[in-house]
């Protein structure tokens, strides 16, 4: 089973007034994504910011730019909306960034920001005109130190008031992330560029696991966030694993992401044998720990989801998550799964017993 391409989260990549740029493309081509420039694709040659910016206010400026950037993100959005491609996952910077404010609370009739899943935002000085913005996605802003025109720090009071929107203030200046700027500061571009990775949602295949992938498995769940969140222990055994991958249990089913040919997330399911419960499913997974917040966790729940009420004729989908694993529990919200109520001591862990909560998505 693997997840169809149609399905892929597209990442859009929105420049700057410099248009495209060496860094630019490869950001691009890094993340298989669509670049957006006010330039209509055409590269500039400029000598410095000023010449730069007056190019840019001549043959685009910021309404209009905030319009082609418009005319790519909406037909990605609609896909979107006719569950015909993934959410839009945008990256975006000085005008471009602020451009890209803008569309976060725009909607069309069949487009709205909801199927944007994150707009990533640096250095968006323009902001500061469009402050009455109400972001319906997730954002997250990386402003610099400071900027010439106005208070940086009275934006970001103003623009965190929103739940959608987390604020960052780095130790730079404006155009950090841009050799061609002034301002450039390689540190600062490793240390973001991490920060975009993280940002964008990894595209892994997802298949059946097989017997040959217990290693691979093994692996992830020895990993202390893996074993720590699920009901594994330390120390996992190669031999466990391969017997339970090679089990012959017609009830049980289980998915891997695999990203460059290396697996890097699991997630099991049992469909219940009970002649009164068999509409039931009960499942658990785990991401490895350096790529998680990337999308993998959602995409393996996605094909489970697929398989169990699509497939198998399950109506009803239980897991459990320890109380604390606040990323977990908004992770299975996301897809639809409720609190259905909280285990009390449900497991023991690292020298003490932990509750849980009950969750379930019912169709």
């Amino acid at each position: 089973m693997t997840a169809s391409n149609s399905q892929r989260s597209p990442v859009v990549v929105i420049t700057d007034i410099f248009g495209l740029t060496d860094d630019i493309i490869a950001l691009a081509n890094k993340h298989s994504a669509i670049v957006v420039d006010p330039y209509q694709g055409v590269r500039q040659s400029f000598t410095n910011e000023a010449q730069a910016y007056q190019t840019f206010i001549e043959r685009c400026g910021h309404d209009a730019y905030t319009d082609i950037i418009w005319s790519v993100v909406d037909p990605l959005g609609r896909k979107a909306a006719d569950k015909k491609g993934g959410k839009v996952t945008i990256v975006s910077f000085s005008a471009g960034a602020s451009a890209a404010w803008r569309l976060t609370e725009r909607s069309s009739e069949r487009f709205s920001a909801d199927n944007i899943e994150h707009l990533i935002g640096f250095y968006p000085s323009q902001i500061r005109h469009h402050l009455d913005v109400k972001p319906n996605c997730p954002v997250t802003l990386i402003f610099p130190c400071k900027e010439n025109h106005f208070d940086v720090d009275k934006v970001i009071q103003s623009v965190s008031k929103s739940n959608a929107v987390q604020c960052i203030k780095t130790a730079w200046r404006h155009g950090f992330m841009n050799p061609l700027s002034d301002n450039f500061n390689k540190q600062a571009a490793t240390v973001f560029g991490n920060v975009i990775n993280k940002g964008i949602p990894m595209n892994p295949t997802i298949r059946h696991s097989e017997p040959r992938d217990y290693v691979a498995i093994k692996e992830i769940y020895q990993q202390p966030s893996c074993y720590a969140g699920t009901l594994q222990l330390p120390y996992p055994s190669e031999d466990k694993w391969q017997k339970r991958l090679s089990s012959s249990n017609d009830n049980a089913y289980s998915l891997v992401a695999e990203l460059d040919g290396k697996i890097v997330g699991q997630i099991s399911m049992e469909v219940l044998s009970s002649p009164r419960r068999k509409h039931v499913a009960n499942i658990g997974m785990a991401v490895s720990e350096n790529c998680q917040g990337q999308g993998v966790g959602s995409q393996l729940l996605e094909a489970i989801i697929d398989l169990a009420h699509n497939w198998l004729a399950v109506t009803r989908i239980e897991l459990e998550v320890y109380t604390d694993n606040t990323a977990g529990k908004a992770l299975y919200e996301k897809h639809g799964f409720v609190v259905e109520g909280t285990a009390k001591k449900y497991a023991f862990r690292d020298g003490q017993y932990v509750d849980a909560f009950l969750m379930a998505r019912v169709l």
